[in-house]
């Protein structure tokens, strides 16, 4: 009886990694025939960064022509979307000045923060790896920081 039930815990056992093993197969399967979107925000934000990219393929045109202008129209898109967000952004650099609704273009992945410990309400110094902005009805809307801690003063 007691083997019978040891026989039957092994056979469950095999079958649940069988499934696992076959569930996993499919998740591979799935992600390589998934697409991905990036947010026009992130693309803003990393504006430098692809300018960099476009030109760096202008030495290498003659590998991917196409890729090339993809690129050239992506960056060109971006520049005309959001004209008047960059021009707001640099002239709220300049100033020291920043209003709410442009605050999420000075929370860039990366960017060093400093806030308030939610705790102690100490002053926390990071850098940013995650910034969403969050709107409820009954409440004001606010901006949830993500910060990977680099100081902290315990005193």
């Amino acid at each position: 009886m007691k083997k019978q039930k040891d026989s039957q815990k092994v056979r469950r056992k095999k079958r649940r990694l069988k499934q696992k093993k076959t569930r996993r197969a499919d998740r591979e399967k799935l992600r390589s025939k998934t697409t991905y979107s990036i947010k026009w925000k992130d693309l803003l934000l990393n504006l430098g960064q692809l300018k960099q990219w476009h030109d760096l393929e202008s030495t290498m045109i003659e590998k991917d022509v196409v890729g090339y202008l993809q690129l050239g129209h992506l960056v060109r898109s971006v520049e005309t979307e959001f004209c008047n967000s960059a021009t707001m952004h640099e002239r709220m650099k300049g100033s020291g000045r920043v209003s709410f609704d442009m605050l999420w273009t000075f929370l860039k992945p990366g960017e060093k923060g400093v806030c308030k410990c939610v705790i102690s309400e100490e002053p926390v110094c990071g850098k940013i790896q995650k910034a969403t902005y969050k709107q409820n009805d009954p409440h004001p809307p606010k901006w949830c920081l993500q910060l990977k801690l680099t100081t902290y003063n315990y005193n």
